[in-house]
């Protein structure tokens, strides 16, 4: 516009002068010339009122979403926006057991938890556990899973909130800490050993020794002095003899404990102790037996008054007093303490994981694992990644397969690829779509559709390459080129036949000029017709014939008029440059 039309148009308007007025919505501009819109991202239509439709997104909604996950699709960049419990660029991927919510973006918080909801943030309880966050310990009496299994211990035992395992009070065992303690035993789980002689009884609770008649000492442990026997040992011995001595309970005189023979001179057989060596040993598993008394020492790892029992589970060494540290539910030698480790851990407490690339016992088996996928620190099996396959993950997902172990099927037509991670299409030029199942919309091509055709004159663009299928009578890149004179039919190749007339640039058929006829138009009119192609029909009276070009009539001799309906001036020439209506009047009759 303007007085030189150096000015583009002001926003809003097009045309010629400007004058006409743009209506386009949602930030749409507007072609100065044509007047058309030009949507902004996101919105389509002819004055950019709809939006994108769900699952598009971009210059007129031209591009495909590619999220999972019923995810919403932004429709001016396609960023995906995940539901509850989803995250990743295309929403592919669950949360972690810490986080839930829209793009997995909030913390659930959760303490003595392993994992929480990823749709709602609800904490999954360990056992022992209860309350929104799992921070609250199950009351007494209850134990387990969410506090409701109910506790069955007893003589005032105390319940583990975890296993409901029961804690029991010194000088009790069990499972329901409804057992005393076995004889030679007292104390916490009954492991304390009795410091009283053997037969001598000990309190079940305080390992207090109650010393039957012969025994002294606070544990009952001595008897009573030489020359001494009976309650309190407060009875006096007559023997003599270096190896004889007294009974210390009866005061009979008898060998010493340890010695045998008429003369006492004789030690104990191996297996026998005490007095005359009649009686026998009960030791277990290699402990040694006093020749005395026949109390057992045990080796390292067994407890117990003849050491047969094994050191409970998490417990090792002399009496089983030293507590085991082993971690990942490695177990520990009973004698040494030495941890032994389970499958997929290594270290002193077995705290250590198998570094990537090795699994199994002591972690010596090496993984055969590709880079494509992790193994297991356990059993060394390969764990694919999306996309992968083969024992040792090595083996792309073949084409129309995808996911993990290539387990699913793709859903991609006309020629499109897969993604064999997400089984996303990669469409083909010429085709949209999910499955790349639609072909592009008239006016569109190319990849996705996101190119615009530019064929004229009802041109019709191939879809995959753009280039312009041209209708008959029409040539050029862009069908922009009507047929040359003297050509018509596809690609102009055809020739006319029409002498000097046109012909149609489509059909060839010969287009006549006024005042001839015929399929070559070399024909003239036949009497009585006119004009091109001779289509119109003469209206001359009086046997007045038609100019087969203009249609005007030429009269005979006597007669005048547009149709020749008048008779003429009775005397003289009829002058042709003299206007019929100079000569008469309308009724026909001569001027005076």
């Amino acid at each position: 516009m303007g007085e030189r039309c150096r000015k583009s148009c002001a926003p809003g308007t097009y045309g010629q002068d400007c004058t006409e007025t743009c209506v386009c919505h949602n930030n749409g501009t507007c072609d100065p010339v044509s007047g058309t819109c030009i949507c902004s991202s996101g919105w389509k239509g002819t004055t950019c009122e709809e939006g994108c439709p769900p699952g598009f997104y971009g210059t007129n909604c031209l591009y495909r979403c590619f999220c999972m996950n019923d995810a919403k699709c932004d429709n001016i960049n396609g960023k995906c926006n995940c539901p509850n419990g989803y995250t990743g660029k295309a929403c592919e991927l669950g949360c972690d057991n810490f986080h839930y919510g829209p793009n997995c973006a909030l913390d659930c918080g959760c303490i003595n938890s392993e994992s929480c909801d990823r749709f709602s943030g609800k904490c999954s309880c360990s056992p022992g556990y209860r309350g929104d966050k799992c921070d609250q310990v199950c009351p007494k009496g209850f134990f387990g899973d969410n506090c409701i299994e109910t506790c069955d211990c007893r003589n005032n035992a105390t319940c583990n909130h975890e296993n409901g395992e029961c804690i029991c009070k010194p000088g009790w065992k069990g499972r329901f800490c409804d057992k005393v303690c076995a004889s030679g035993s007292y104390g916490d789980d009954c492991n304390e050993i009795c410091t009283c002689a053997i037969d001598e009884p000990c309190d079940h609770m305080t390992g207090a020794c109650r010393c039957n008649p012969g025994m002294t000492g606070d544990s009952c442990e001595q008897r009573c002095p030489e020359g001494t026997y009976g309650e309190e040992c407060s009875q006096t011995c007559n023997c003599t003899g270096q190896n004889f001595a007294c009974n210390h309970i009866s005061g009979q005189c008898v060998c010493k404990p340890g010695h045998r023979g008429k003369h006492c001179s004789r030690g104990c057989k191996e297996g026998h102790f005490g007095a005359n060596c009649d009686q026998v040993c009960q030791c277990e598993n290699g402990a040694f037996c006093h020749i005395v008394t026949g109390a057992c020492t045990c080796k390292d790892g067994y407890i117990g008054p003849t050491c047969n029992e094994s050191c409970p589970s998490g417990r090792y060494g002399p009496n089983c007093g030293l507590t085991c540290n082993c971690q990942n539910k490695g177990s520990c030698d009973t004698r040494t303490g030495q941890c032994i480790c389970p499958p997929g851990y290594h270290g002193n407490k077995c705290q250590n994981m198998c570094v990537n690339g090795r699994y199994g016992i002591n972690c010596t088996g090496i993984c055969r694992c590709s880079e494509n996928s992790h193994c297991d620190h356990v059993t060394g099996r390969c764990n694919c990644n999306l996309g992968w396959r083969g024992e040792s993950c090595d083996q792309m997902c073949p084409q129309g397969r995808f996911g993990p172990g290539c387990i699913h099927t793709c859903n991609c037509r006309n020629k499109a690829t897969c993604d064999p991670i997400s089984g996303c299409c990669g469409c083909s030029s010429g085709f949209y779509g999910q499955s790349c199942e639609l072909e592009c919309p008239v006016g569109s091509h190319g990849p996705y559709c996101s190119e615009e055709c530019d064929c004229v004159n009802g041109g019709k663009c191939n879809a995959m390459t753009g280039q312009c299928k041209c209708p008959l009578g029409f040539i050029g890149d862009q069908c922009e080129t009507q047929c040359k004179r003297g050509t018509f039919g596809r690609h102009c190749r055809e020739t006319c036949d029409c002498g000097e007339a046109e012909c149609d640039h489509m059909t060839g058929n010969c287009i006549c000029p006024s005042g001839s006829t015929g399929p070559d138009c070399r024909k003239a009119c036949s009497k009585g017709r006119f004009g091109p192609n001779c289509e119109y029909f003469c209206d001359c009276d009086n046997e007045g014939t038609c100019d087969p070009s203009s249609g005007s009539c030429i009269c005979q001799d006597g007669f005048i008029g547009p149709k020749c309906e008048y008779n003429a001036v009775p005397d003289g020439p009829i002058r042709g440059d003299i206007p019929w209506a100079l000569l008469y009047y309308n009724d026909g009759h001569e001027k005076k």
